[in-house]
């Protein structure tokens, strides 16, 4: 997939670029534009409306669409396990303990994995939609390098990017 840069000059996005671009390219001078001329430069692959704030997530993401929630079960071995559900389906079990254990066997670890599992897709569109903002209003607030490595690698880590 190739990519385009857009710049907000006066309030339009103007592009930037041939349009030929890979994603490391793009981001280099989105974040050079951003530090040398302050203004606002985001990145969107080719043909996609830089006003559109979930493009990247749609064009990206594979993963069972949110909402997700952990449901306590017991697997046939009568094994407490914590499924996770999405879209009326399984996404993921988490086994617990042993036979006759109880949810609570492993002092709670358990429950909270399957709640950090089950916000997952909410977290990643979250983080999306707030890296969008702030690379189109803020620009300066991804100057620190480690931040902003830090989003995009959240963010590549969950699209499996």
């Amino acid at each position: 997939m190739k990519y385009i840069v857009w710049v907000k000059d006066c309030g339009v996005w103007v592009e930037q670029g041939d349009g030929a671009l890979t994603m490391k390219q793009a981001e280099r001078i989105s974040k050079e534009i951003r530090h040398d001329c302050g203004v606002a430069a985001i990145v969107r692959p080719i043909g996609v409306d830089p006003t559109r704030r979930n493009d990247r997530r749609e064009e990206m993401s594979k993963h069972t669409p949110g909402p997700w929630k952990a449901e306590e079960t017991r697997d046939a071995g009568k094994r407490p396990v914590i499924e996770i559900v999405g879209a009326g389906r399984s996404v993921a079990d988490l086994l617990i303990a042993g036979p006759n254990a109880s949810h609570d066997s492993d002092g709670g670890t358990g429950r909270a994995d399957a709640a950090l599992i089950a916000a997952a897709p909410d977290l990643l569109a979250a983080l999306e939609a707030l890296y969008a903002l702030v690379q189109g209003e803020s620009p300066s607030l991804l100057e620190d390098d480690h931040h902003d490595e830090m989003i995009r690698a959240a963010i590549a880590k969950a699209t499996g990017v």
